[in-house]
């Protein structure tokens, strides 16, 4: 856990109180949030709850914003 990206962002976002290091906690709470999810992710696919994984993985779109992003480049009938 403590060699984890967004713990290492949180320790130096912890270090100052400027723009940058505000910055730099905002980041280490989304990308705690996404590393969470694709944990969830992985174990859902372990099990074979596609369902689960998709759903999951919409959530992770909603935490970066990139709702459209991932739509518009995504063929909605072959699933590429």
């Amino acid at each position: 856990m403590t060699n984890r990206l967004s713990h290492l962002l949180r320790q130096a976002g912890a270090r100052g109180k400027t723009d940058k290091h505000r910055l730099m906690r905002q980041v280490a709470v989304a990308l705690a949030d996404v590393e969470h999810e694709l944990v969830a992710i992985n174990r859902a696919i372990e099990r074979g709850n596609i369902y689960i994984a998709k759903f999951r993985l919409k959530h992770i779109e909603k935490l970066l914003g990139c709702e459209q992003v991932v739509m518009d480049g995504a063929d909605n009938e072959t699933g590429r």
